[in-house]
């Protein structure tokens, strides 16, 4: 929602493009109310730059101000501006915006923290981390081969007692091996017989035998309820992360920030000339320069110090 094209406009939300200067008498001269700043701020939602458009008899009358009258205006609307983007409604609908477009939600998960505590908790207890990684991708790897073929499982069923036989035999086989091994190939005797009477009760049993022989969960509801928790604990921290990223104060603070360095920047006592029919700068690298550093420069120093007051200020509040 805070675009990084208008959030800086909307602190120079007077300086429009032109370098228009404003009547002393400040933003009522020029027809703009904070209805129409709200409006303004509405086009944020929109992918392009958006300016308010002035008449021309104001466009005429601003011409003849001087800077100062331009900073009060920009303090004036600057006011304005934050008033409605500190506002718990404008934040409710940039938090709206960034869950549609991003799937941010805030779950008050500190992603960091997790993540080293869960660290510390490998390392303490180094058996327990591998039997749960084992656990993890039994069952990932059991709801994978719940979407394969029909045709597919049935030859898996098929190989897998074959291999399950072969290690009874083996000699060398240890002992818990052969003792999974008779476990699977008793329960594949009652599974086998579901291929041709009900398919869809083969795949699940099919499919658990698979989820124990790799160290996952032995019932329907274990394997489910596993996996399901699994999803929502992985979604909740794909939501957070996306949140951290793209919440109101992450964005607004990089975007005043933006704006803060490219804003002390310009040079105010640059040179134009007229080439073409346009004014450009004289010095190359200055006409290379962004929209916005071509704006502040338009506007002037005085109404540029004043946003960048207001930017300022903004951030520390943050």
């Amino acid at each position: 929602m805070l675009n990084s094209k208008t959030l800086p406009w909307m602190l120079l939300v007077t300086m429009c493009v032109s370098a228009i200067a404003f009547q002393s008498n400040g933003m009522a001269a020029l027809g703009i109310t904070r209805k129409d700043v709200e409006g303004f701020l509405g086009k944020e939602l929109e992918p392009e730059n958006y300016l308010p458009s002035l008449s021309t008899a104001a466009r005429q009358a601003a011409k003849a101000m001087g800077q100062e009258p331009r900073a009060a205006v920009v303090r004036e609307a600057g006011a304005i501006v934050k008033s409605i983007v500190m506002s718990d409604a404008f934040q409710k609908l940039h938090a709206q915006t960034i869950k549609d477009r991003h799937g941010a939600v805030d779950h008050g998960i500190d992603l960091k923290a997790s993540e080293k505590a869960a660290a510390a908790k490998a390392a303490a207890d180094l058996d327990k981390t591998i039997n749960d990684a084992k656990r993890q991708t039994a069952i990932q790897m059991t709801m994978m081969f719940r979407g394969y073929p029909d045709d597919t499982l049935k030859q898996m069923f098929t190989q897998a007692q074959q291999k399950w036989n072969e290690q009874l035999k083996d000699k060398d086989a240890e002992p818990e091996e052969k003792a999974m091994a008779q476990r699977l190939l008793a329960r594949a005797k009652t599974v086998g017989p579901l291929m041709q009477s009900n398919f869809p009760e083969f795949k699940k049993q099919f499919t658990l035998l698979l989820s124990v022989e790799m160290g996952g969960p032995d019932t329907e509801a274990g394997l489910t309820g596993a996996a399901s928790a699994a999803a929502d604990d992985q979604q909740a921290r794909t939501e957070q992360q996306y949140w951290d990223q793209y919440n109101f104060k992450v964005v607004l603070r990089k975007k005043l920030n933006d704006f803060i360095a490219i804003a002390s920047t310009v040079d105010f006592a640059a040179q134009t000339t007229a080439a073409g029919g346009r004014t450009v700068f004289t010095n190359a690298a200055y006409e290379r320069k962004t929209d916005l550093w071509k704006t502040c420069f338009r506007a002037g120093r005085a109404p540029t110090t004043a946003a960048l007051d207001i930017a300022r200020a903004w951030v520390k509040e943050l």
